[in-house]
């Protein structure tokens, strides 16, 4: 077989072969025709049905320019005499069934495909592919326009499109950029043509009527949609109602909106005559809004109005066809600030944010807490641990400088001021329990406390300690996990238990029974290691199921049957890679899976997967007695 790989559309092949004798000279060929070549299309049965396309290569396709045993032929994938057969994504079989090579009748097939590889579509040129496989575009039109592709390219290479030819003005995209675009409905609805029979909302889901009203360019209704900022532009047109027809069944009309910019009605949605209702919404752009004020069609407008038209495709004046039940248009607002989040944020009112965990309960709990504690204010100078007097009661009575005196030597103040009493003596305060006595005598000299005592002390080094203890503790706190003595009582009881044959204490053999699945059945009296260590010194050596120093193990006739039984029944697969040629499993092995034709003059024994040899043994013979005389 010949793969091709991948050919273009209408390319021609040209196919070469050649052909050898049974030495590998090479040699000519009889019987070669274009009848004898046949081409299968993506693996179905049926060969194309013209010979059409296939030429034989210098006249007969045999001994091309006169070399021998070089033939071909060519096959021409223009030819559409089979209509439709070479198509672009197909495979073909190209068989050559067949010709005659040193008396041998041969075939043989060539392999390709049809445009399935990306290609320039001028001949001769090609792709410009990166190292990592990506292709370079250098587009010079879109649909023919060149302008356009080279407007393409000032979008996106950081020049920039400037003017408002384009779909977003430079100011536009500059005021919705780096924020959220905020969606917000018209304001009002005028309606300048048309006279409404019921109802006067047209946001609310009532089903309004209208009736036509003719300006001499036809029977039509025109509405003002006014924004709440006019420097926002027209996001959507969002349309609920029907048109129905009372007259004319066949009968329908546009929904158009006014562009501002080519000075034309822009018609989007066609309503039939029905009767039930439909939905449309319509993507609007800036050019449908009133970039200043003006008059249109007697209809007076403001900067950035929305002009929408309902034309009838006949007028039927004085019929209410037109049935809406809502209509109104989104427009994209400037990205809303920090600032205006900000206050938006604090004018919100709290009680519709108290979920559990938000900032609003927080704020909701401590304005509560504050009113309770403003409503119960006359039960402080009563509750337990606060004062009788309020606090100008106490500043009347102590606030002044003559009054400190007083305080001083109330009944229950103490006669020092605060520098006093650092200034006492500690030596004459040692009363047992108290500060001074706790604090003791540092000796008579200048230093501090702190450098009689540490500091400056011989052979202490009290910082240094307090750092090695703090390291050291910090290593016991990261090692020692929370759950180390989860479960656990008392410790020395548990180690009582497992070391002490005695009875144990009874919430620790609890605790114990309950670890793992909580079903345990330690008894310290015959399984702590103090009841192992008497079993194991007399005991032990007699206990049934114990070993005897010095006995040999004597198997019962059903343990000796049993181990028989599992040597007889073991599958030699489960033995056969490690075992030995003088074994068992060469014995079983070479009764079931040997045979005397791998290799002439050898028994070839092989594993239990008969394909993995096992052992090779030398077959010794005697054509005079029996043909196999011995296997060594």
């Amino acid at each position: 077989m010949f793969v091709l790989g991948d050919v273009p559309v209408d390319d021609t092949l040209y196919l070469p072969f050649d052909t050898y004798d049974s030495n590998g000279a090479s040699v000519t060929i009889t019987g070669l025709a274009v009848t004898d070549i046949e081409i299968y299309k993506d693996g179905v049965v049926t060969t194309r049905a013209s010979d059409n396309g296939y030429t034989l290569l210098d006249t007969d396709g045999i001994d091309f320019a006169g070399t021998v045993g070089l033939h071909g032929f060519s096959v021409d994938l223009s030819d559409n005499s089979d209509v439709g057969f070479y198509v672009a994504g197909s495979t073909y079989w190209v068989n050559v069934d067949a010709i005659t090579v040193d008396s041998q009748t041969v075939r043989f097939t060539y392999v390709f495909t049809i445009g399935k590889v990306l290609r320039p579509t001028t001949a001769g040129r090609t792709l410009g592919v990166s190292a990592a496989g990506l292709a370079d575009a250098d587009v010079l039109a879109i649909s023919g326009d060149t302008t356009a592709a080279d407007n393409l390219e000032l979008g996106y290479d950081g020049t920039g499109l400037l003017g408002d030819t384009f779909p977003l003005r430079q100011d536009q995209g500059a005021s919705i950029s780096g924020g959220l675009a905020v969606r917000s409905n018209m304001t009002s609805v005028t309606v300048i043509q048309g006279s409404e029979q019921d109802l006067a909302n047209t946001n609310a889901s009532d089903d309004t009527r209208w009736t036509g009203d003719d300006d001499g360019a036809g029977a039509e209704f025109i509405f003002r949609c006014t924004p709440a900022d006019t420097t926002a532009s027209p996001g959507d047109l969002h349309f609920e109602g029907y048109y129905d027809e009372p007259v004319g069944a066949t009968n329908g009309a546009t929904i158009s909106v006014y562009n501002f910019q080519t000075a034309a009605w822009e018609a989007h949605v066609a309503l039939t005559n029905a009767s039930s209702d439909e939905m449309h919404d319509v993507l609007l752009a800036h050019e449908n809004g009133a970039p200043g004020g003006g008059t249109l069609e007697t209809v007076a407008y403001t900067i950035g109005d929305v002009l929408i038209k309902f034309e009838q495709d006949t007028q039927e004046t004085g019929n209410a066809c037109l049935l809406i039940d809502r209509m109104y248009v989104g427009f994209i607002s400037a990205p809303v600030t920090a600032a205006e989040t900000a206050d938006a944020v604090w004018d919100e009112p709290v009680a519709g944010h108290v979920a559990v965990g938000s900032f609003g309960k927080t704020d909701a709990d401590i304005l509560a807490d504050t009113d309770n504690l403003q409503t119960s204010q006359g039960n402080w100078l009563t509750a337990t641990g606060f004062s009788t007097h309020d606090a100008a009661a106490v500043y009347t009575a102590f606030g002044t400088g003559s009054n400190l005196t007083a305080l001083a030597t109330a009944t229950g103040f103490s006669t020092h001021t605060a520098a006093g009493v650092w200034a006492v003596d500690a030596t004459g305060e040692q009363t047992q329990g108290t500060f001074g006595q706790a604090v003791g005598d540092p000796g008579a000299t200048a230093k501090s406390l702190w450098q009689a005592t540490v500091s400056d002390a011989a052979g202490v080094s009290v910082s240094a300690d307090v750092i090695a203890v703090k390291t050291d503790t910090g290593n016991l706190v990261t090692r020692i996990t929370a759950t180390l003595f989860s479960g656990i009582t008392a410790l020395a009881e548990w180690l009582g238990i497992l070391g002490g044959k005695q009875a144990g204490n009874a919430t620790a053999l609890t605790e114990m029974k309950a670890t793992g699945a909580g079903s345990g059945t330690i008894d310290p009296t015959t399984d702590s290691l103090e009841a192992g260590r008497d079993r194991g010194d007399a005991a032990y050596i007699t206990a049934t199921g114990f070993a005897v120093p010095g006995d040999q193990m004597t198997a019962s006739a059903a343990e000796r049957n049993a181990v028989a039984d599992a040597l007889l029944k073991r599958d030699m697969s489960n033995v056969e890679a490690t075992a030995p040629e003088h074994s068992l499993c060469y014995v079983v092995l070479a009764m079931t899976e040997a045979d005397t034709t791998t290799s002439v003059g050898f028994l070839t024994v092989f594993e239990t997967d008969g394909v993995t040899e096992f052992v090779q043994k030398a077959i010794t013979t005697d054509g005079a007695a029996d043909p196999i005389t011995g296997v060594q």
